[in-house]
């Protein structure tokens, strides 16, 4: 070092901005990773109310010659009511469709996504839940109900 002149210590310019460049990097490797699986996780929310909604439409059936067809005659399996969705799931990501091809021995139940993050889930945006008789099916493929 020269005489009287003092050396500071830190970082320079070109140093911080490596560092920042290598954040950005690893968040752009990371969020749609992370977004990913925040979605799945919260597709728990439509297989609950779904599961909620069969355990209340065999309750129904119990006293009924056939399955409920409307999501009042289940409710039960309902959280409270909002705003364009009379059945929605507990945390509000899912809604449920009136149910569908009710007979004595079959239904299938739906539960369409209402969240802002859930309608970009592709593929998973309308989850079933299909009973035949004895057979269960689940759709629209096995990914949704994480199997």
């Amino acid at each position: 070092m020269r005489e009287g002149i003092e050396r500071r210590g830190g970082f320079t310019l070109i140093e911080l901005m490596i560092v920042v460049a290598i954040i950005a990097i690893l968040s752009a490797i990371a969020m749609p990773s992370y977004l990913d699986y925040v979605r799945k996780g919260k597709r728990a929310d439509a297989r609950a109310l779904l599961q909620s909604a069969s355990i209340a439409q065999e309750k129904y059936r119990l006293s009924n010659p056939s399955y409920a067809s409307t999501t009042a005659a289940i409710s039960t399996a309902c959280a409270t009511a909002t705003a364009g969705c009379a059945c929605p799931s507990e945390q509000g990501n899912y809604c449920l469709a009136a149910p569908t091809a009710v007979s004595g021995s079959t239904y299938t139940l739906t539960a369409n996504a209402t969240s802002t993050s859930q309608l970009a889930d592709t593929g998973c945006t309308a989850i079933t839940y299909t009973v035949t008789g004895t057979v269960i099916t689940y759709g629209p493929s096995n990914t949704c109900w994480g199997k």
